[in-house]
């Protein structure tokens, strides 16, 4: 029955497990951070097992807020050294990398708070959420961000649809169904840096941080950030304050933001072929790895050629991306809309031990570059190819056999652990 499970891949991947084949390298753990993807081969997990202790909670919470305090420190000494300004600039590169990687880390450590997947009380829950994970990053206030994402963007009828504000994103950045090829490829490049698409991202913060949420929300975060703005001007540092952590959260992080978005999931996405609506929901989304095949049976000069050019891809192409844009359990996006309740730090090793297994939202299926993840969105949205894991044909091939997993009213005869933690949408 698994066999029938195993992951897909697009016409334009390397068509393998790439991750199977780094499992002979030392160091796997920090492969499995490097590639997004693990190789737990134990049991699944049950999702109550895989939240946080408070303390863990607080480690994950306390070097991100380590990184922004060494970064505007560090940022002070670059701008008052007698250097030029190409080299402060150079300079401040990885201090904005790692400000963003940060800032964007609390909101997806938040994010996974909000669905229940970090600690068991809700009201411990929605204090860190407050105070320590979404006012320092101006992220939306818990009743909204519940209402927009955990109801609208997970859910069953309104995933990837105009009802979905991730999509929305997408819309006002021009992007529809039926766009002209030359049309793409120049808003995936430019639409993010229009000076109209920036200030709307910084009214948006302003609004739902200070204007339109509830008046214990507004005072709770105008307060937080006049002691912090007069600490920043108190202390001295208020110039770096602004430039490198305001600037990073307002305007850098939005550039971070729109690099995963575009290949995040199928935007615009219509159920054509008729697919029973998990298969359908599970089509949208995939696995965003990165790596390249490690060359395990070349030899001699061919080996060091090919060795070479997987080191380099691996040191400018995946570890920067991963920092910069795929930070977290990002490359594991698609496994939390399955199992939502599964915690951030086993989001990897869950999604591993899950591979190949039976499920409603049909097989799992990985892209292993960004590069892949465009392609399949300019052909989705340009020449209407819209199943690049061609899931149409696993269905065909599949329906009767597995016609329980497709009919909510058979689902009690398959009550296994796996289907009764999948994803309460």
């Amino acid at each position: 029955m698994e066999n029938n499970f195993e992951t897909r891949y697009t016409k334009y991947g390397y068509g393998v497990n790439v991750r199977k084949s780094y499992e002979h390298l030392p160091f796997q753990g920090f492969w499995t951070w490097v590639t997004g993807k693990s190789l737990n081969s134990a049991a699944p997990k049950h999702a109550r097992e895989t939240l946080l202790t408070q303390p863990q909670l607080i480690l994950q919470i306390s070097w991100g807020y380590a990184v922004f305090f060494a970064s505007v420190i560090i940022g002070k000494i670059i701008l008052d050294a007698d250097i030029s300004w190409m080299l402060k600039v150079l300079y401040s590169l990885p201090i904005f990398c790692m400000i963003v990687n940060r800032s964007r880390g609390l909101l997806h450590t938040s994010h996974y708070v909000i669905h229940g997947a970090v600690l068991r009380s809700k009201t411990l829950s929605r204090f860190y959420y407050k105070w320590l994970l979404s006012i320092p990053v101006l992220h939306t206030p818990w009743d909204e961000y519940m209402k927009i994402h955990v109801v609208k963007h997970h859910g069953l009828g309104t995933f990837s649809t105009e009802h979905d504000v991730d999509q929305v994103f997408m819309t006002k950045h021009g992007f529809y169904n039926g766009m002209r090829e030359p049309e793409f490829w120049l808003k995936i490049f430019l639409a993010p840096f229009h000076p109209l698409r920036i200030y709307e991202h910084i009214r948006f913060r302003i609004l739902v941080n200070f204007i339109v949420c509830n008046w214990n929300e507004r005072l709770c975060r105008a307060t937080y950030w006049f002691i912090l703005i007069t600490v920043a001007y108190a202390s001295g540092y208020f110039e770096s304050f602004l430039i490198y952590y305001v600037g990073s959260i307002l305007v850098v992080t939005q550039f971070s933001s729109w690099i995963q978005h575009i290949t995040e999931h199928q935007w615009f996405g219509v159920n054509r072929l008729n697919w029973p609506k998990h298969v359908f929901y599970g089509s949208l989304t995939w696995g965003r790895f990165f790596g390249s095949p490690y060359p395990v049976k070349a030899e001699g000069w061919r080996f060091a050629f090919m060795f070479c050019k997987w080191v380099l891809k691996v040191t400018f192409i995946d570890i920067p991306l991963r920092l910069f844009a795929y930070m977290q359990d990002l490359p594991s996006h698609d496994f939390h809309h399955r199992f939502p309740a599964v915690g951030f730090w086993s989001i990897a090793p869950e999604r591993a031990a899950h591979e190949n297994k039976p499920s409603r939202y049909g097989p799992m299926t990985e892209t292993w570059s960004m590069k892949e993840g465009i392609l399949i969105a300019r052909d989705h949205l340009c020449r209407g190819q819209s199943d690049p894991f061609d899931i149409e044909g696993w269905y065909q091939a599949n329906k009767h056999t597995y016609a329980a997993f497709f009919d909510n009213k058979q689902r009690g005869a398959l009550s296994t652990q796996s289907l009764k933690e999948e994803c309460r949408v």
